[in-house]
């Protein structure tokens, strides 16, 4: 019954996040390249009508893969990781710390990860390598920068000398290091929480995988209309078209809302996943 249920999930999100953005690009530009790529001594060969269907159904699979990857990098890391995590969140991060507080209960990522390092010389020489370059790649950034460029990379570097001093006082040695290094774990709370779910509370995980397709849906739109958008800045440029210019504010502005639904729905996602967590572990008490 589960993996019957994970496979549905799978597929809800991948046509949100996927099929239904990359349709839109597709659809966009089968008028602007179809006649550059399939016909007599092109790239491809005509298609038959027959097989109209399926192609654009194959181009919207693989736009959608590439609009959802460019989404995950850029704005995942970038925009709500960096900033906007912090306009949406209104309770100092209390559930997410909360929720992290009952995984390390039961999966000991700082033990674990000792116990890993201290067992295996082929990690051990790999970080090692890894703390090396990231060094060496500091102090070239820093030093091959100029301007407002080189102040902004300083500031950087210094703001992650306090995060790490913050973390970890003192860190003696590679292994000590390794083990406090908050940015490797072994599995992060939200992807540990959606697996508890999925063992034993399915229904919850169904609202948490809607909110997550939700999300990943308007993520997926914010690229492709961006996509969409530059395009017709650039056809409106070269033939001096007033129209042109019109649609790509148009699409700019969907672009603008995709982005605060984004926002929205990822936070929502999180925070209801989170949430399910806590109501499993604190519910027996709260019933007796």
């Amino acid at each position: 019954m589960n993996f019957t249920l994970d496979k549905i999930f799978a597929g809800v999100i991948d046509f949100f996040a996927i099929l239904l953005p990359g349709s839109l690009l597709a659809f966009f530009l089968q008028g602007r390249v179809e006649s550059y790529l399939f016909g007599d001594g092109k790239l491809f060969s005509s298609i038959p009508g027959t097989y109209e269907s399926v192609v654009f159904i194959v181009a919207a699979f693989i736009l959608g893969h590439l609009v959802d990857s460019i989404g995950a990098w850029l704005l995942d890391k970038y925009y709500y990781d960096k900033g906007a995590r912090e306009y949406y969140n209104k309770n100092f991060d209390l559930t997410y710390l909360t929720a992290l507080e009952i995984k390390n209960e039961y999966l000991r990522n700082e033990q674990l990860k000792e116990r890993i390092f201290d067992n295996n010389e082929v990690l051990r020489k790999l970080y090692e390598k890894h703390v090396e370059d990231s060094e060496k790649g500091n102090q070239k950034q820093v030093s091959g920068s100029a301007g407002i460029m080189k102040v902004f990379f300083r500031k950087m570097e210094v703001r992650k000398n306090v995060e790490k001093a913050i973390q970890n006082p003192a860190p003696a040695t590679n292994r000590e290091h390794f083990k406090n290094n908050r940015k490797i774990e072994i599995i992060n709370t939200y992807q540990w929480t959606k697996r508890v779910l999925l063992l034993s509370q399915p229904e919850a995980l169904a609202e948490v995988n809607r909110l997550e397709a939700d999300q990943k849906f308007f993520r997926s739109l914010v690229i492709a209309t961006i996509i969409i958008a530059v395009i017709l800045i650039a056809e409106g440029a070269v033939d001096s078209h007033l129209e042109r210019l019109l649609e790509a504010a148009a699409f700019l502005i969907l672009s603008f809302f995709s982005l605060m639904q984004f926002g929205k729905y990822r936070f929502r996602n999180t925070e209801r996943a989170y949430q399910f967590l806590i109501a499993m572990k604190h519910g027996a008490e709260t019933k007796k």
